[in-house]
């Protein structure tokens, strides 16, 4: 969890709050504040110092702060954000007060009672929680989810039942070639969630693990006593967004795909002024505001973001896959996965096998997607400093 800056600091004592007030007769009785400097307590000790020569000396080392800060500022580049693509991003949110790139989300910011029944992070896990796998598209769920199910023997839950024709009246295991034992029932649409909800999936005690892409319809399958606990697999903005370019070129099926993708390049493609919906996708998502456009979204909607991944979240990042699902499966308490070569290679050995050019930082199209995403970069650079702290709160429940 990430520390608070804003807990435990000290209140202002009632004389620095309500500064005294006095009257002045010249002024026709005008109230009017009256300026208390307050020395800091380690001037104290040299009492033989009149308060006079205390203040100059205060004085003296304010004016040195200034000049070295103005000095610090004149030898800055006056684009430093052209160099510097995570600085650049927080250009997006147009004098609306964002914090330095990837900070933690500020005091006090609420989150929609829908996710009420997601147990916070640091919450004492309890036998009756079930596991929710928040499925990000192009960042691995698939392979996160066969591995679950043929590797750590999970039940699961998708939309792999309706797919194959079995989503019946009544909940029932039924095997999936690809990816294991599933629940008879569709957690991916808000029309399958809304009848595993009346089925009684969550209390029925039958999924190990319940997957679903819809994070604030999915909430409501669980209680407070069959509460959820979130986990997810993140990868970095542009490299999803690029790979979801290729995919959506030949997605006949998907409903974003449009036969016009098929022979548009990638550069023209980032280079429209079109919001594609891949663009800064997480924090709409983790904001309830999958149907915004990108220039609509704020700096609430990111510290909201944040404060899910934050709160409710265990993070795990797709360029540290093994660590990612060892974290997992220690934090859930699942079993030593099955010693078979696949399985072994799909822990170890799970490499991205991607049929198009790879975009990298010197190219032109990378820092066009980074433009795009600016709220997400900014979103993925804070969930890695939480991948790293999360590292010690996991390892401190495996240690006996």
């Amino acid at each position: 969890m990430m520390p608070n800056q804003y807990e435990n600091e000290a209140d202002l004592d009632a004389h620095q709050a309500n500064p005294p007030v006095v009257k002045d007769a010249a002024a026709n009785n005008m109230e009017i504040p009256r300026v208390v400097i307050h020395l800091p307590a380690w001037l104290n000790q040299f009492q033989s110092l009149s308060r006079g020569f205390k203040l100059a000396l205060m004085s003296v080392a304010l004016a040195g702060t200034v000049g070295v800060s103005v000095y610090v500022a004149t030898m800055l580049p006056d684009d430093i954000s052209s160099k510097t693509p995570q600085l650049n991003a927080a250009k997006t949110y147009k004098g609306l007060g964002a914090p330095a790139f990837g900070e933690a989300p500020p005091a006090g910011v609420v989150l929609d009672p829908a996710l009420g029944n997601l147990a916070d992070l640091v919450d004492p896990l309890s036998k009756s929680d079930i596991p929710f796998y928040l499925h990000i598209p192009r960042s691995g769920g698939l392979t996160v989810q066969r591995i679950l199910g043929q590797c750590f023997g999970l039940v699961q839950t998708s939309d792999i039942a309706t797919k194959m024709g079995n989503e019946g009246q009544t909940l029932e295991i039924i095997h999936s070639p690809s990816v294991g034992s599933m629940v008879n029932v569709d957690t991916y649409s808000p029309d399958g969630i809304a009848r595993a909800r009346v089925k009684g999936l969550t209390s029925s005690g039958l999924a190990g693990s319940i997957a679903s892409p819809n994070l604030y319809e999915a909430s409501s399958l669980f209680a407070t006593d069959h509460r959820g606990r979130m986990y997810l697999m993140i990868r970095h903005p542009v490299e999803r967004a690029v790979s979801h370019f290729h995919y959506i070129q030949k997605a006949a099926w998907d409903p974003n795909f449009s036969p016009l993708l098929k022979s548009i390049s990638i550069s023209d493609y980032v280079g429209s002024a079109e919001d594609r919906p891949e663009y800064n996708y997480l924090t709409k998502l983790l904001s309830n505001n999958v149907n915004k456009d990108s220039s609509e979204l704020t700096l609430g909607d990111l510290n909201i973001a944040k404060e899910v991944l934050r709160r409710k979240s265990i993070v795990g990042l797709l360029n540290a896959k093994h660590k990612s699902l060892t974290r997992f499966r220690t934090y859930f308490g699942w079993s030593e996965p099955a010693k078979t070569e696949e399985c072994e290679n799909a822990l170890s050995l799970w490499i991205d096998k991607n049929d198009y050019p790879t975009i990298t930082e010197k190219d032109t199209v990378y820092h066009k997607f980074v433009e795009k995403n600016k709220f997400d970069m900014d979103l993925y650079t804070f969930a890695v400093k939480l991948f790293s702290e999360q590292g010690l709160l996991v390892a401190s429940m495996a240690s006996p």
